[in-house]
């Protein structure tokens, strides 16, 4: 029901501000390597859940999941771009050859 396209381009501009980072884990120190859900949080609310409350131990955690549609996105996104830019060189070439 109400299904819309996504704009690839949107998708991608989101995803240019998310920030892989290495850390250690608050509960147990073990390090890890992801995002930090209170930043992804403001480019994907609703990939993010949790309150992130010390004392009642309820941490702000992320359910990548969401992330498929949004990566996909981005790479088709590329893709557009990638072939535009073979194509601009494609017709730079010709019209150097012209010169030659």
């Amino acid at each position: 029901k109400d299904i819309t396209d996504v704009d690839t381009s949107v998708e991608l501009e989101k995803i240019k501000y998310l920030r892989p980072v290495h850390f250690r884990w608050r509960v147990n120190d073990a390090e890890d390597s992801g995002f930090i859900a209170s930043e992804v949080e403001e480019i994907f609310p609703q990939c993010v859940s949790g309150t992130d409350n010390e004392e009642t131990k309820d941490y702000k955690r992320m359910d990548t999941r969401h992330f498929t549609y949004a990566l996909v996105s981005a790479v088709q996104e590329l893709s557009k771009q990638v072939e535009l830019l073979k194509n601009d060189i494609v017709s730079i070439r010709a019209e150097m050859a012209t010169f030659v």
